[in-house]
């Protein structure tokens, strides 16, 4: 049974996640994205305002439509990997193209590069961290 939210009312942590778990079929793993009912979707935030959105299993519960994914964090994400010592370019290169395919496999991408950040941090003090 589906949780209803009502209209502008956020779903608990607990709620959401019962949708998210109920909408998961024996094959899961073979599918390329979940569909979540529309008042879940319309919990999580006005990015909702998208019928197609990605989200993230981080910690953060990151999510974004699609467009906003693409044209704004993706870009954002490649702009700061640019600055990544010349060595992990191709390590970059490898990050972006995982995010182009039909089911990313990382975290999302503002985790992701706080998280190298993080470990590069000694040896690149410049790097500067992602703050939504």
């Amino acid at each position: 049974m589906a949780v209803q939210a009502p209209e502008n009312a956020q779903l608990s942590e607990e709620e959401l996640w019962g949708e998210i778990t109920a909408t998961l079929p024996s094959n899961w793993d073979k599918r390329a994205r979940i569909t979540l009912p529309l008042p879940s979707v319309l919990s999580l935030s006005s990015a909702a305002e998208e019928q197609d959105m990605i989200a993230f299993s981080c910690d953060e519960a990151h999510h974004w439509g699609r467009r906003a994914f693409y044209e704004g964090i993706m870009g954002k994400f490649k702009a700061l990997l640019a600055a990544f010592p010349k060595e992990l370019q191709m390590t970059a290169s490898l990050l972006l193209s995982e995010y182009q395919q039909a089911r990313i496999a990382l975290a999302c991408p503002v985790c992701v590069y706080n998280t190298l950040r993080l470990e590069l941090l000694p040896e690149y003090p410049s790097l500067k961290s992602w703050d939504l």
